[in-house]
């Protein structure tokens, strides 16, 4: 049932990178979209302290003016004392000089108890630090992905993720995940959690058409894009390349993994082309004749929403898969792989058989699922919770 607020609230939204702008992940999209909604007053996404430029030296934050309704703010670590716990006099009036700064800009904006909701993105370094200065009525912790499960971190990292998680899922008054795997995990800790996976931005809706490579009388490009890490099966793009060599196998990305693991990468037929600015990716993506999306099959994959897949889909390319969590909603739409060579068969399958149609029907779904209409059922869902309270 579709759920209109009698209330007016501000978002205090805190995520735990600096990349907004960078790769479109879900906090920005989010935040983007809150700032849209007639019963959201202003949005502040808080970035965790960075290393501001010297000339921004005495500023306590950089300001980011996204719109009207929307600020993005960086505290700075020549400012902040944040990321230090030294009781020196400097530190001190630093100290001072921020929380300051930051009460002034939350007054100033009409951010109170009674109307200010947090949006927490853990795990967070400074999470604690920072509410602390911020007056709020209920907090939201919204799960994306769940880092316990990362292969390649500290028992201490992965201790002090799960501390995190735990704690602030059982004090939330709401809990978002992002996967059936996070739900299944987290509503154990709080009742009041729900399940809203990734979504798209709408800029990647394309146009059906026909392959790249056969207006372009080209080989065929087959690519997957996204963080190349841990949840990425190097082996099987190895395999791809190998048993495929008439296909250009074209990658882009951050790279997170190993320079040995990705030195296996460096074969005749794939190319690198880096991290593609977010404004480009809709072009990109279109300009591949099949997407995919090469996942390992683990327990921290399992706790994802790839945003790769509603990527894939908009633009009206067809995608070929492993067999992970989360594609089985899309059969039909994507071609769900058993195993190594029955992924290469299915690439071939796609170069052959896909039709026009067929990429009208991927775009068409992926106009279900934009980011617009999924924070739309956010809020509604959040806001009958909380004026019901």
């Amino acid at each position: 049932m579709k759920h209109s607020s009698p209330n007016i609230y501000n978002v205090v939204l805190f995520w735990y990178m600096n990349d907004w702008g960078k790769f479109g992940r879900a906090y920005e999209k989010i935040a983007e979209n809150l700032s849209l909604q007639d019963n959201i007053h202003k949005v502040l996404c808080i970035l965790p302290p960075y290393r501001i430029r010297k000339r921004y030296g005495v500023l306590p934050f950089l300001y980011n003016n996204i719109s009207s309704k929307l600020v993005v703010l960086t505290p700075n670590i020549r400012v902040s004392p944040l990321t230090r716990t030294s009781g020196s006099l400097k530190n001190l009036l630093k100290n001072i000089y921020f929380r300051f700064s930051l009460q002034q800009f939350i007054k100033n904006n009409a951010f109170e108890k009674s109307n200010t909701l947090l949006w927490i993105f853990p795990p967070h370094l400074y999470i604690k630090k920072l509410i602390e200065l911020v007056p709020y009525r209920k907090i939201i912790t919204h799960i994306v992905d769940n880092n316990i499960y990362k292969e390649n971190e500290s028992t201490e990292k992965i201790s002090f993720f799960k501390n995190q998680y735990d704690e602030f899922a059982k004090n939330s008054d709401i809990v978002i995940t992002a996967s059936k795997s996070n739900y299944d995990y987290f509503s154990l800790l709080n009742s009041n959690c729900i399940l809203f996976e990734n979504a798209v931005d709408k800029v990647f809706l394309g146009v059906p058409s026909d392959f790249p490579y056969l207006t372009n009388k080209r080989r065929p490009r087959i690519g997957y894009t996204g963080f190349i890490s841990e949840r990425t099966d190097i082996e099987l793009l190895v395999y791809i390349a190998k048993n495929r060599p008439q296909y250009d196998l074209i990658l882009a990305g951050p790279v997170e993994i190993p320079t040995g693991q990705f030195e296996k990468l460096n074969l005749p037929n794939i190319y690198y082309e880096g991290v593609i600015p977010y404004e480009r990716m809709p072009f990109f993506l279109q300009n591949l004749d099949v997407c995919l999306i090469a996942h390992r099959d683990t327990k921290f994959s399992r706790s994802m929403s790839p945003l790769k897949i509603f990527q894939y889909l908009a633009s009206g390319r067809p995608v070929v898969s492993t067999k992970v969590a989360g594609v089985d909603r899309w059969n039909g739409l994507i071609s769900i792989a058993k195993n190594y060579y029955d992924f290469v068969c299915k690439v071939d399958e796609m170069l052959e058989k896909d039709t026009i149609e067929q990429s009208a029907t991927r775009i068409d779904t992926a106009r279900s699922e934009t980011w617009e209409k999924r924070v739309k059922l956010m809020t509604n869902a959040v806001f009958s919770f909380i004026d019901e309270k």
